[in-house]
């Protein structure tokens, strides 16, 4: 079963107590109901990129502030003090 996705846009992260938070837009998908992602780490830009979550990450909806929200957050907890890291986001079907 062959399904397209926009690829995730502004992706952007800040560190804060030795956590990097990043987040991105959420991709317009063409025949899936609920866009989900996983989220990648290198400490290369052009190196290997591991992946992070063990779950995609789903973009649900938390509260009426964000009902309209486009943009998924993912809380990467494992960095290290001092580390330089990239990040990629790549949209999966979460039904796969």
């Amino acid at each position: 079963d062959e399904y397209l996705f926009q690829k995730p846009k502004g992706l952007r992260d800040f560190t804060h107590k030795r956590k990097s938070y990043v987040f991105w837009k959420k991709s317009d998908t063409l025949n899936v109901f609920i866009p989900s992602y996983n989220v990648y780490r290198s400490d290369k830009k052009d190196g290997f990129y591991q992946q992070l979550n063990v779950k995609p990450v789903i973009s649900l909806y938390s509260g009426d502030n964000q009902r309209d929200s486009t943009e998924v957050s993912y809380c990467d907890s494992t960095i290290e003090k001092g580390k330089v890291y990239y990040y990629k986001i790549k949209a999966v079907d979460v039904f796969e």
